[in-house]
C-alpha cells in the first residue's frame, strides 16, 4: 500500500475522510517481504553427534591402554623423589654437623650429595618426563598403546639401572662427573631401558 505524506492543502478541512497529504511515498511491507535474518541457527547433524561420541571413546581407549605405564612411572618416580628429599636432607645436615654420621662412609657428604642429585634427575624427573610423553604421544597419534608390557618391562628395567646408579655412588664407585656420577655398569642398563620406552 502507497500513502503520500505531508501537509494538507490550504481550505481544504482537516477530515480523516477528507485529508489529502502530499510528499514522499511511505511504503509498507508485509511479512513475506522481510529479509530473512543473517545468522541462523542449524540444527546439530547426526553425523556431527556420531564423530564426537567417537573421539570421546577414542581417547577413553587411549587413556585406558596406558593406564599401568603411566601410574607406574608416575608412583616410581614419586618413591625415588622421597628417597632424594631423604638424601638431600642428610648432606644438608652434614654441612652444619661434619661429625654427623661421619662413622658411616657410605653416608660422607661426598658421596651423599651426588647420590641426592642423581636419584632426583633420572629416578624422579626422568620417570615423570616418561609417564607425560608416552602418554601425550598417543593423544597426539590417535592411537591406543598396544606394547604395555614392552613399556612396564623397560620401567621396571630403568628403575633397577637407578637403583644400581645410587648403590654404586655411595659404595665409593661414582664416577666424579656432575650429574652423571652413576658407575659405568649402570649406563647400559638405563641405555636398554631408554631404547625399549621409545620402541613401546
Amino acid at each position: 500500500e502507497t500513502r503520500r505524506c505531508g501537509k494538507t492543502r490550504a481550505g481544504s478541512p482537516r477530515t480523516p475522510n477528507s485529508t489529502r497529504c502530499y510528499g514522499r511515498p511511505r511504503r509498507y511491507h508485509t511479512s513475506s517481504q522481510l529479509k530473512p535474518p543473517l545468522f541462523t541457527r542449524k540444527p546439530m547433524s547426526s553425523a556431527t553427534t556420531s564423530s564426537s561420541e567417537q573421539d570421546a571413546l577414542l581417547r577413553a581407549g587411549i587413556d585406558r591402554s596406558l593406564r599401568h605405564p603411566v601410574m607406574f612411572f608416575l608412583t616410581s618416580g614419586a618413591a625415588w623423589l622421597a628417597v632424594s628429599i631423604l638424601l638431600g636432607i642428610i648432606a644438608s645436615a652434614k654441612v652444619h654437623s661434619p661429625g654427623l654420621l661421619s662413622s658411616c662412609a657410605w653416608l660422607t657428604y661426598g658421596r651423599v650429595f651426588p647420590a641426592h642429585l642423581n636419584a632426583l634427575v633420572y629416578g624422579w624427573g626422568m620417570q615423570a618426563a616418561f609417564a607425560v610423553i608416552i602418554w601425550l604421544m598417543a593423544r597426539l597419534s590417535r592411537k591406543e598403546c598396544t606394547m604395555t608390557g614392552t613399556i612396564l618391562t623397560a620401567g621396571h628395567l630403568w628403575n633397577l639401572g637407578v637403583s644400581l646408579g645410587v648403590i654404586g655412588i655411595l659404595s665409593g664407585n661414582g664416577t666424579g662427573i656432575p650429574w652423571m656420577e652413576f658407575p659405568t655398569f649402570a649406563w647400559p642398563v638405563l641405555l636398554v631401558s631408554y631404547i625399549a620406552i621409545l620402541i613401546g
